[in-house]
């Protein structure tokens, strides 16, 4: 088909639920897991969030992978914005950009402000990122 590209690419989902990575298991070696996908030639590693199991928190673990992994996209399968204030999830997310050389799908916030002036104005601007990447 015109257009298409001929490259597919794979990614994977992180295990980043305890009952996935097993009792006794040292939870950081996820890290090692994020460098082996890399190395077996994965294009993507993905976290989901959640409330409901044990688990290593969804931007917690990006953010470790993130200097970890040199060529990989780092992204969330599901991250559920109302567990998080707008503010710190945009400055989690271009944190998490930055230690990654940018490879993050995630919206990113590269300059927000230090201090912002309401609530509401910190949902339009974490809005307006999101919506402004895609």
């Amino acid at each position: 088909m015109a257009g298409m590209d001929d490259d597919i690419r794979l990614g994977v989902l992180l295990p980043i639920g305890q009952a996935q990575w097993g009792k006794g298991a040292d939870p950081r070696e996820l890290v090692d897991f994020a460098v082996q996908a890399e190395e077996l030639g994965y294009s993507s590693l993905w976290v989901n969030d959640g409330l409901l199991t044990p688990r290593i928190e969804a931007l917690t673990m990006l953010a470790a992978a993130a200097p970890a992994t040199r060529n990989v996209t780092l992204g969330t399968a599901a991250l559920l914005p109302v567990l998080r204030r707008p503010v710190q999830a945009a400055q989690a997310l271009a944190s998490i950009d930055l230690l990654s050389g940018g490879g993050s799908s995630s919206p990113s916030v590269r300059d927000f402000p230090a201090a912002l002036a309401s609530r509401s104005t910190s949902c339009r601007r974490f809005r307006g990122s999101a919506d402004s990447r895609g």
